[in-house]
């Protein structure tokens, strides 16, 4: 126990009184820790964004979404409402619902702003699992109607009517009014525009699809951006894209169109969030090399330094084991010492990130301890040869050394 303590004293006086040298020994270990701990915790806040957004949309839910098709002669389009009609009569189909949306400026009194128009069916709430904040949500008896009444998202009703009631309100739609019968409850996203951003509801102000076509007849051939639907939970979800694919294909013979399910968008992140991680241990692999290269750098000069005070401890009773563990140790605290500055650094930076650029992060206690571990092991594995290196030298021989 008394060796062991002495290690350590004798570890950190040595350290630290070498400041500059022990500082600029362990810059590689810490920026390596700080970029993987900053890149790290930035991937997995933003895969944990973008799992809670998909999983609103329902993880057991489908889309159907048109493709852009640049040769079709006819000028007909890939999905209509048409297709919606004989989906919802599938037997494993539950709910249903034709969704068509398009950007449009809404106002109320002098403020206007821009909003994503939804026209959708009574089952798009349900589809969803939107809840509400105020008032109801479209009914069975509103959608066979060309009736102008709206449910407005969070943002919307913020920007239009601040910390007042929404509902009973009128709001103007492009050059139509409409009545808010309910406003949604916000669905907390993140207020970011990206590549992983899926519908944002909170901007959406949502009508009965026949307001959106001012008219309940003569749908068929009407365009809709997708269907939604989700299907009964006993049925086989892969036998259910199948029949969807296959009747796609007998109304739409080029294809036109994706079946998207969230929970293999899912999947899907989860494999780029792997791959990711992949090239980021790579990354780390090598500062931590480069920074362990410069750690057996630093020791070996320490060792010659000290020879004639290994020389003196072994000619005192000091074991080739002693004089071994006190390097290996030394080598051991700095780069434990520059894991933690890294981790520290790689948290401040990855928290400033989200201060300016709003971006969501995660910092993961068990990355965190991974960190440290990777950086305490570097010191291990580079410490070993400078400290076989001193224990193995001569006491007379050490002696002598000047």
């Amino acid at each position: 126990m008394i060796r062991f303590i002495l290690h350590i004293y004798y570890g950190i006086k040595d350290v630290f009184s070498h400041k500059l040298r022990a500082t600029l020994s362990i810059l590689g270990v810490v920026f390596g820790i700080a970029a993987v701990i900053s890149m790290v915790s930035i991937s997995e806040g933003a895969k944990r964004d973008v799992v809670r957004q998909i999983e609103m949309l329902g993880v057991d839910n489908m889309s159907i979404i048109p493709k852009r098709i640049d040769d079709e002669a006819d000028g007909t389009l890939p999905l209509i409402y048409k297709d919606y009609e004989v989906i919802n009569k599938l037997g494993f189909v539950q709910k249903a619902s034709p969704v068509k949306t398009k950007s449009s400026d809404i106002s109320f009194q002098d403020k206007v702003i821009k909003a994503d128009l939804f026209g959708v069916n009574e089952d798009y709430n349900n589809i969803l699992g939107l809840t509400l904040d105020e008032g109801r949500f479209l009914t069975p008896a509103d959608t066979p109607k060309v009736n102008n009444i709206c449910v407005i998202g969070a943002d919307v009703k913020s920007a239009l009517f601040g910390l007042g009631g929404a509902a009973g309100k009128l709001i103007k739609v492009e050059n139509d009014w409409y009545k808010v019968v309910g406003v949604l409850k916000e669905r907390q996203r993140v207020k970011k525009t990206s590549a992983t951003s899926f519908k944002n509801i909170d901007s959406a102000v949502i009508i009965p699809l026949s307001a959106m076509y001012k008219t309940n007849f003569m749908l068929f051939e009407k365009p809709l951006s997708e269907i939604t639907l989700t299907i009964s939970p006993d049925y086989d979800k892969d036998i259910a894209i199948k029949r969807l694919t296959a009747l796609m294909l007998k109304n739409h013979p080029k294809k036109g169109f994706d079946v998207t399910i969230p929970s293999e968008l899912i999947a899907q992140s989860y494999e780029t969030q792997r791959v990711f991680n992949i090239v980021l241990g790579i990354i780390a692999a090598i500062s931590l090399l480069v920074g362990g290269i410069g750690i057996m750098n630093i020791m070996l000069a320490s060792v010659t330094e000290r020879t004639r005070e290994i020389g003196i401890r072994r000619a005192i009773g000091a074991k080739k084991s002693d004089i071994m563990r006190q390097f290996v140790f030394e080598s051991l605290l700095l780069t434990s010492l520059g894991g933690i500055i890294g981790i520290v650094s790689g948290i401040a930076a990855a928290s400033y990130i989200n201060y300016k650029a709003g971006w969501p992060i995660h910092i993961s206690p068990a990355g965190v301890f991974l960190a440290l571990l990777m950086s305490s092991g570097t010191g291990m594995i580079f410490g070993i040869y400078p400290a076989m290196k001193a224990a193995m030298l001569h006491p007379i021989e050490a002696l002598r050394y000047e």
